[in-house]
């Protein structure tokens, strides 16, 4: 049974509209440990209001319905999943090669790429096809990077062209090999974790960019150790 709500008072310095807001994302908090823990078919408005300790009637207030708080759980984070992938293409300084290599490595990099929030990923790409609202916004995420990533990729190989491919299929290639490393964090996790797969993509950015080879290899080690933020 769910916990009676809590009554949450504005304070001191605190208005009413911002309480809310805390309150929408600690439920929507408690939908993606929900899902994570019971996968999409299991988590239901009485799974949610348990995790969040509150009533099933406060998730109506703030979401309406299920769908609404799914919809609204997705959008977050995509929200964050943009806002990471562009703050870490900032460390970049415009430098294509470094861009590629920034923007490859975010996938990986915390606090999208943790056990939870890749679960979580795969179990509403799963159920896109039969839901338009999902798959809209799941689509406009990965056209959007994938555009960012076809981008630099053309750039970076501006000045040194390789006959064997073309910026568009180096960054096809990436985005592929990101999608599977993030399903085998999925599904190996005890073998396989988000910086085996920073090297990986490391590896494979050397082989596309041997002409930057060290710049490369200093830029995995800054993702590698953290200190690229």
């Amino acid at each position: 049974m769910a916990q009676p709500a809590r009554r949450t008072k504005a304070g001191p310095g605190r208005s009413r509209p911002a309480t809310r807001a805390i309150r929408r994302q600690q439920i929507i908090g408690a939908t993606i440990d929900s899902i994570a823990k019971r996968g999409f078919a299991e988590t239901t408005l009485a799974s949610v209001a348990k995790e969040a300790g509150v009533s099933q009637g406060i998730l109506i207030f703030h979401f309406k319905s299920k769908d609404g708080l799914l919809v609204e759980t997705l959008k977050t984070l995509d929200a964050e999943y943009r806002y990471n992938w562009q703050r870490v293409l900032e460390t970049a300084d415009g430098d294509p090669v470094l861009g590629v290599a920034a923007l490859a490595s975010a996938d990986f990099l915390p606090p999208v790429c943790t056990q939870k929030k890749v679960a979580v990923w795969h179990a509403f790409y799963g159920e896109a096809k039969a839901r338009p609202a999902f798959l809209k916004i799941c689509g406009e995420r990965t056209v959007e990077r994938s555009v960012a990533m076809a981008t630099l990729c053309c750039a970076a190989l501006e000045a040194h062209p390789d006959p064997k491919s073309d910026g568009h299929s180096v960054a096809m290639q990436l985005d592929a090999m990101a999608d599977g490393l993030w399903l085998r964090l999925l599904t190996h996790p005890e073998h396989f974790d988000r910086k085996r797969a920073l090297r990986i993509v490391h590896e494979q950015l050397l082989w596309y960019f041997p002409h930057r080879a060290e710049t490369l290899r200093q830029s995995a080690n800054r993702f590698l150790s953290g200190r690229a933020l």
